[in-house]
């Protein structure tokens, strides 16, 4: 990948909070053998690239790495779960955690209202019912005198 273009990517992963690091596979391949991520090992054959966020990223990874065809996204580690690329673009296509919790709050305070509108119609329609009847009392008893 030439220079320029890596300092690019770089600074467009920086920018959403995505850092790049090269790790050599004698330095990486101890440590994950030691780790509960040894199920990467078999990844780590040939040069890696990390790249490493403190809050997951996919869809901007994804983004970016649509730009760098000399990267291949092999899996992730999100959460302490090892995603594989389907994994990562599947969680790339689900809402934001702000926009899940906005839904879900806003179903949540629908319920309510709408329980209590039903159990206003009871004494509502038995307030109608009433007055009604008390209009046809009145009538009746103006018709009598």
């Amino acid at each position: 990948m030439p220079d320029e273009d890596l300092a690019t990517l770089r600074q467009f992963l920086r920018r959403h909070g995505i850092h790049v690091h090269f790790v050599l596979n004698e330095i990486m391949r101890p440590v994950l053998a030691q780790s509960k991520l040894r199920e990467l090992l078999p990844l780590f054959v040939c040069r890696n690239v990390l790249l490493v966020s403190a809050e997951p990223r996919a869809r901007e990874l994804l983004r970016a790495l649509r730009g760098a065809p000399q990267l291949t996204l092999l899996g992730a580690v999100i959460d302490d779960t090892i995603l594989s690329r389907r994994g990562v673009e599947s969680l790339a296509q689900l809402p934001s955690l702000e926009l899940s919790q906005a839904q879900t709050a806003a179903a949540l305070s629908l319920l309510p209202s709408q329980t209590s509108s039903l159990l206003q119609q009871g004494p509502a329609r038995l307030t109608a019912l009433l007055d009604e009847h008390a209009r046809r009392l009145r009538g009746r008893s103006a018709g009598n005198h």
